[in-house]
Protein backbone atom coordinates (compact mmCIF):
# COMPACT_ATOMS: atom_id res chain seq x y z
CA UNK A 1 0.00 0.00 0.00
CA UNK A 2 1.55 2.92 -1.19
CA UNK A 3 1.93 6.20 1.30
CA UNK A 4 0.01 9.21 0.93
CA UNK A 5 1.55 11.78 -0.97
CA UNK A 6 3.86 14.54 0.66
CA UNK A 7 1.53 18.00 1.20
CA UNK A 8 3.78 21.31 1.38
CA UNK A 9 2.53 24.97 1.01
CA UNK A 10 2.74 26.79 -2.19
CA UNK A 11 3.13 30.03 -1.13
CA UNK A 12 1.61 33.04 -3.50
CA UNK A 13 2.63 36.84 -3.62
CA UNK A 14 0.76 37.80 -6.95
CA UNK A 15 -1.69 37.14 -8.85
CA UNK A 16 -2.53 33.70 -7.13
CA UNK A 17 -3.69 35.42 -3.99
CA UNK A 18 -6.91 35.02 -5.64
CA UNK A 19 -8.43 31.99 -5.06
CA UNK A 20 -10.02 31.57 -8.71
CA UNK A 21 -7.09 32.33 -10.65
CA UNK A 22 -4.20 29.71 -8.55
CA UNK A 23 -6.49 27.11 -9.11
CA UNK A 24 -6.64 27.33 -12.96
CA UNK A 25 -2.81 26.02 -12.14
CA UNK A 26 -4.72 22.70 -10.76
CA UNK A 27 -7.64 22.55 -13.02
CA UNK A 28 -6.85 24.07 -16.48
CA UNK A 29 -8.76 26.72 -17.89
CA UNK A 30 -8.30 30.44 -19.45
CA UNK A 31 -8.62 33.12 -16.80
CA UNK A 32 -10.06 35.97 -18.83
CA UNK A 33 -10.30 36.82 -22.89
CA UNK A 34 -6.36 37.27 -23.91
CA UNK A 35 -4.90 35.00 -21.93
CA UNK A 36 -3.39 31.50 -22.75
CA UNK A 37 -5.07 28.71 -21.64
CA UNK A 38 -3.31 26.64 -18.70
CA UNK A 39 -3.33 22.89 -19.07
CA UNK A 40 -3.70 22.52 -15.19
CA UNK A 41 -2.04 19.65 -13.09
CA UNK A 42 -1.79 16.29 -13.29
CA UNK A 43 -3.44 15.65 -9.91
CA UNK A 44 -6.12 18.04 -10.35
CA UNK A 45 -7.76 17.42 -6.84
CA UNK A 46 -8.40 20.59 -4.66
CA UNK A 47 -6.27 21.26 -1.36
CA UNK A 48 -7.23 19.51 1.55
CA UNK A 49 -6.92 22.48 4.23
CA UNK A 50 -7.82 26.15 3.80
CA UNK A 51 -5.45 28.75 3.05
CA UNK A 52 -3.23 30.69 5.36
CA UNK A 53 -2.27 33.95 5.12
CA UNK A 54 1.04 35.12 6.65
CA UNK A 55 3.61 38.04 6.33
CA UNK A 56 6.83 36.59 5.14
CA UNK A 57 10.81 38.50 5.14
CA UNK A 58 10.49 39.36 1.81
CA UNK A 59 9.88 42.06 -0.12
CA UNK A 60 7.22 42.76 -3.12
CA UNK A 61 8.71 43.95 -6.73
CA UNK A 62 7.31 44.38 -9.95
CA UNK A 63 9.69 43.98 -13.35
CA UNK A 64 9.71 42.12 -17.16
CA UNK A 65 7.19 43.36 -19.33
CA UNK A 66 3.81 40.51 -19.79
CA UNK A 67 2.22 40.48 -22.54
CA UNK A 68 -0.63 38.56 -20.83
CA UNK A 69 -1.05 41.36 -18.34
CA UNK A 70 0.03 44.46 -20.37
CA UNK A 71 2.66 45.74 -17.72
CA UNK A 72 4.95 44.29 -14.75
CA UNK A 73 4.32 41.27 -12.55
CA UNK A 74 5.50 40.20 -9.10
CA UNK A 75 8.31 38.81 -7.63
CA UNK A 76 9.93 38.48 -4.47
CA UNK A 77 13.38 39.44 -2.44
CA UNK A 78 14.97 39.00 0.91
CA UNK A 79 14.58 41.34 3.03
CA UNK A 80 15.93 40.06 6.40
CA UNK A 81 15.32 43.32 8.53
CA UNK A 82 11.36 42.57 8.95
CA UNK A 83 8.56 40.71 7.58
CA UNK A 84 7.28 42.49 4.84
CA UNK A 85 5.20 41.16 1.97
CA UNK A 86 2.33 39.17 2.14
CA UNK A 87 1.70 35.63 1.09
CA UNK A 88 -1.05 33.23 0.74
CA UNK A 89 -0.35 29.72 1.51
CA UNK A 90 -2.18 26.97 -0.54
CA UNK A 91 -2.17 23.32 0.57
CA UNK A 92 -1.03 21.11 -2.26
CA UNK A 93 1.24 17.87 -2.69
CA UNK A 94 4.76 18.48 -4.09
CA UNK A 95 3.71 16.84 -7.67
CA UNK A 96 0.86 19.86 -7.79
CA UNK A 97 3.80 22.71 -6.87
CA UNK A 98 5.80 20.91 -9.61
CA UNK A 99 2.98 21.27 -12.00
CA UNK A 100 2.87 25.02 -10.86
CA UNK A 101 5.86 25.89 -10.96
CA UNK A 102 6.37 23.94 -14.44
CA UNK A 103 3.72 26.33 -15.50
CA UNK A 104 4.89 29.53 -14.60
CA UNK A 105 8.06 28.82 -16.22
CA UNK A 106 6.26 28.46 -19.59
CA UNK A 107 6.97 24.27 -19.14
CA UNK A 108 4.42 21.37 -19.55
CA UNK A 109 3.13 19.88 -16.07
CA UNK A 110 5.51 16.84 -15.68
CA UNK A 111 8.19 18.62 -16.29
CA UNK A 112 9.94 19.26 -13.41
CA UNK A 113 10.59 16.94 -10.15
CA UNK A 114 12.61 18.73 -7.80
CA UNK A 115 14.67 17.40 -4.79
CA UNK A 116 12.43 18.99 -2.24
CA UNK A 117 14.88 17.39 0.91
CA UNK A 118 18.02 19.45 -1.37
CA UNK A 119 15.35 22.52 -1.34
CA UNK A 120 14.82 22.62 2.70
CA UNK A 121 18.32 21.95 3.46
CA UNK A 122 20.06 24.55 1.39
CA UNK A 123 17.08 27.12 0.56
CA UNK A 124 16.56 27.35 -2.73
CA UNK A 125 16.97 26.00 -6.12
CA UNK A 126 17.84 27.16 -9.70
CA UNK A 127 15.73 26.19 -12.11
CA UNK A 128 18.07 27.16 -14.62
CA UNK A 129 15.80 29.11 -17.10
CA UNK A 130 12.32 31.22 -17.12
CA UNK A 131 11.27 33.97 -15.41
CA UNK A 132 10.44 32.11 -11.90
CA UNK A 133 12.92 30.00 -11.78
CA UNK A 134 14.16 30.00 -8.28
CA UNK A 135 12.47 27.91 -5.57
CA UNK A 136 12.64 29.09 -2.43
CA UNK A 137 11.99 27.68 1.01
CA UNK A 138 10.14 29.85 3.54
CA UNK A 139 9.79 28.10 6.43
CA UNK A 140 7.74 25.50 7.78
CA UNK A 141 4.05 25.89 8.60
CA UNK A 142 2.09 22.62 10.49
CA UNK A 143 4.86 20.49 10.13
CA UNK A 144 4.76 21.15 6.01
CA UNK A 145 7.25 22.97 4.14
CA UNK A 146 6.32 26.69 2.22
CA UNK A 147 7.95 27.10 -0.82
CA UNK A 148 7.63 29.08 -4.01
CA UNK A 149 9.24 30.78 -6.87
CA UNK A 150 10.78 34.26 -8.06
CA UNK A 151 13.61 35.06 -10.17
CA UNK A 152 16.81 34.70 -9.15
CA UNK A 153 18.49 37.96 -10.48
CA UNK A 154 15.55 40.96 -11.39
CA UNK A 155 17.10 43.81 -13.64
CA UNK A 156 14.98 46.84 -13.25
CA UNK A 157 11.19 47.47 -11.83
CA UNK A 158 8.28 48.32 -14.47
CA UNK A 159 5.13 49.27 -13.67
CA UNK A 160 2.45 47.41 -13.23
CA UNK A 161 -1.16 46.87 -15.10
CA UNK A 162 -4.45 47.83 -13.46
CA UNK A 163 -5.40 44.25 -14.92
CA UNK A 164 -2.69 42.79 -12.98
CA UNK A 165 -3.42 44.96 -9.85
CA UNK A 166 -6.74 44.25 -9.54
CA UNK A 167 -6.28 40.85 -9.56
CA UNK A 168 -3.60 40.77 -6.72
CA UNK A 169 -5.78 43.18 -4.70
CA UNK A 170 -8.35 41.16 -5.37
CA UNK A 171 -6.81 38.11 -3.97
CA UNK A 172 -5.64 39.95 -0.36
CA UNK A 173 -9.42 41.18 0.30
CA UNK A 174 -10.55 37.71 -0.48
CA UNK A 175 -7.59 36.22 2.09
CA UNK A 176 -7.91 39.16 4.59
CA UNK A 177 -9.77 41.78 6.63
CA UNK A 178 -7.72 44.43 5.17
CA UNK A 179 -8.60 47.66 4.64
CA UNK A 180 -8.45 49.68 1.36
CA UNK A 181 -5.64 52.30 3.34
CA UNK A 182 -3.86 49.28 4.59
CA UNK A 183 -3.83 47.84 1.06
CA UNK A 184 -2.55 50.91 -0.04
CA UNK A 185 0.20 51.20 2.53
CA UNK A 186 1.20 48.22 1.37
CA UNK A 187 1.71 48.47 -2.35
CA UNK A 188 2.29 52.47 -2.20
CA UNK A 189 6.21 52.17 -1.85
CA UNK A 190 6.78 48.65 -3.77
CA UNK A 191 9.11 49.11 -6.34
CA UNK A 192 7.46 49.10 -9.98
CA UNK A 193 4.53 51.31 -8.03
CA UNK A 194 6.46 53.86 -6.42
CA UNK A 195 6.86 56.57 -9.01
CA UNK A 196 4.76 55.05 -11.48
CA UNK A 197 1.12 55.32 -9.77
CA UNK A 198 0.29 58.46 -7.69
CA UNK A 199 -1.63 57.48 -4.21
CA UNK A 200 -4.82 58.76 -5.59
CA UNK A 201 -4.43 56.17 -9.20
CA UNK A 202 -3.95 53.12 -6.93
CA UNK A 203 -6.62 54.07 -3.74
CA UNK A 204 -8.83 54.30 -7.26
CA UNK A 205 -8.29 50.73 -8.13
CA UNK A 206 -8.42 49.32 -4.66
CA UNK A 207 -11.62 50.90 -3.80
CA UNK A 208 -13.20 49.59 -7.38
CA UNK A 209 -12.00 46.13 -6.87
CA UNK A 210 -14.62 44.63 -5.57
CA UNK A 211 -14.30 41.57 -2.49
CA UNK A 212 -14.63 38.44 -3.81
Amino acid sequence: MSSPPRRVWYASYGSNLLEKRFLLYLRGGRFSPGHTSHPGARDQALPLKPPILLKANYELLFSKWSERWGGGVAFIKPNPQMASCWIRCWDVTEQQFFDIAAQENQLSPGHLNLDISKLVKEKQLDLGAGWYNEVLHLGDLNNQPILTFTASSVVGHMKPSTAYLSVLIAGLKEASSLSNTEIQEYLVGVAGIHGQWTQQELYKVISQTVDP
